[in-house]
């Protein structure tokens, strides 16, 4: 039923997202590749490399169901489970955020022309919530055309009719990337699979035990972070932070969207020096362009 509603919420305006989707599907069926849709890898198996695997039904909480593990031969395990939006630039300069679960958790609060709560700042794309790159595109055009008018270099008559046009794209594409998200989204029952021993942040190797033991003498993550090292590795909390904080709520009785989020700390990605020793920016392609119309 979910995937008739996300076929119904696509329409005209996301039949490439729709079709691209599709097409990844009949590769893997025309490959033979078996699915094993309401399941859930358990675990890995293997010493010093993947021998197999041993997955597991899953409920619609995506908690596990007892006594359905069954293993399979594999040498290669890759496993995603969402994306989380880029906002360490914007934590640093202190805009305001709120929570979204279905766009990745904290994301920053924008007008409908994607200016945040510090004046003069926009967010778009993976820096606003993981949308997709339609909607990123979109968004930055929104962005790029009030800055125009701001600035004087767009009239503002010009730039209203312009900002209508693509806020109607937006909106279309929103509505499938909601329908999207609903079908696709971290169920609460996945935070279930851990165990003590499971590896919650692989920079530093810290488990979840270990971060269970602390998480009683404070509400706050960036204390237990403290305490435990976890998020303080070479990722700077990139892939740990969203489960550091879900243990703290989970393990506190606090819901995840008032838990504070760990604080950002330089560099906020890693760049090669290369990228800082040339400054010409790269080309824009010319797809991504707007046009004079």
């Amino acid at each position: 039923m979910q995937r008739v509603k996300l076929a119904a919420s696509a329409g005209l305006q996301n039949a490439g997202l729709l079709r691209e989707g599709i097409s990844y599907l009949n590769y893997v069926r025309n490959h033979s590749i078996p699915m094993y849709y309401g399941h859930a890898i358990a675990r890995a198996e293997g010493d010093n490399e993947v021998t197999g695997a041993v997955i597991r039904k899953v409920d619609a909480d995506w908690s596990p169901v007892p006594g359905t593990e069954q293993p399979i031969d594999v040498d290669t395990i890759c496993v995603g489970y969402g994306f989380l939006p880029s906002i360490e630039l914007l934590k640093t300069i202190g805009c305001e955020l709120e929570y979204n679960e279905q766009l990745g958790g904290q994301i920053p609060t924008r007008t409908r022309l994607m200016e945040t709560s510090v004046p003069g700042v926009y967010a778009v794309g993976d820096g606003s919530g993981v949308a997709g790159a339609p909607a990123s595109i979109v968004e930055g055009r929104i962005a790029a055309l009030s800055v125009a008018a701001r600035s004087g270099a767009l009239p503002k008559s010009r730039a209203r009719v312009r900002v209508r046009r693509e806020l109607r794209s937006w909106s279309a594409i929103q509505r499938f990337r909601a329908a999207l998200d609903e079908t696709y989204r971290i169920r609460p029952g996945i935070y279930n699979w851990m165990t003590d021993d499971t590896i919650i942040c692989r920079c530093e190797e810290v488990t979840a035990g270990e971060i269970q033991q602390f998480v009683g003498t404070s509400r706050d993550p960036n204390y237990v972070k403290s305490l435990t090292r976890a998020s303080m590795g070479l990722c700077q909390g990139r892939n740990c932070s969203r489960n550091v904080s879900w243990l703290v709520a989970e393990s506190t009785g606090q819901d995840p969207a008032q838990v504070m989020s760990l604080n950002a700390r330089p560099p906020a990605k890693p760049v090669p020096l290369g990228a800082i020793a040339d400054p010409t920016p790269p080309p824009i392609p010319s797809d991504l362009m707007m046009s004079d119309e």
